[in-house]
């Protein structure tokens, strides 16, 4: 795993260092879309397989991810706002949430469509023994370990946001 991550980041800051140099003669749009491209795009691949990771290689991820914002803010406001400012303002996610956001929204479509098969058979509804106030919840059961299992929450907000659903990751050790 730590091979991979390596790669990843090596493979990100080349072409982070390349828009360096063109930064300057285009637009922080183009920018943006440059960057999720060529760098975001490496990030994002099969990132929901390597949720769980250690804290190492996630803070790794981040680096990179904090670079490019920093490459594609490249006025002013680069040197004096941190990074997750930065992140705030272009609507990006850190690496952790982007990961969670990913499975959330393969089980939301999973559960939705019943496809893929080989997906919608590994969800297993969680019934609980006795009336809990999750009852009435859509809980799913996933093993994660012998010891740890993850009920993931669907709890509906408010009809009045543009967000239909929120999904909350509970980490019950038995």
């Amino acid at each position: 795993m730590d091979d991979h991550i390596s790669a990843v980041c090596k493979s990100a800051h080349y072409h982070i260092r390349a828009m360096r140099h063109i930064c300057p003669a285009i637009t922080e749009d183009m920018a943006k879309t440059v960057a999720i491209a060529l760098v975001r795009a490496r990030l994002d691949y099969a990132n929901s397989v390597l949720f769980g990771m250690s804290s190492t290689n996630i803070a790794s991820l981040q680096h990179v991810q904090n670079a490019t914002t920093r490459v594609v803010v490249w006025g002013s406001r680069r040197r004096t706002t941190n990074s997750s400012t930065l992140l705030k303002q272009l609507h990006w996610l850190p690496i952790e949430w982007r990961m969670k956001f990913k499975i959330a929204c393969l089980t939301y479509k999973t559960l939705a469509t019943t496809q893929p098969d080989y997906l919608y058979s590994a969800l297993k509804q969680y019934v609980a023994c006795r009336s809990k106030r999750f009852s009435d919840s859509n809980l799913l059961l996933v093993p994660v370990s012998a010891h740890v299992l993850v009920l993931v929450v669907l709890l509906q907000l408010l009809p009045l946001s543009g967000i239909p659903f929120l999904w909350t990751f509970v980490v019950v050790l038995l």
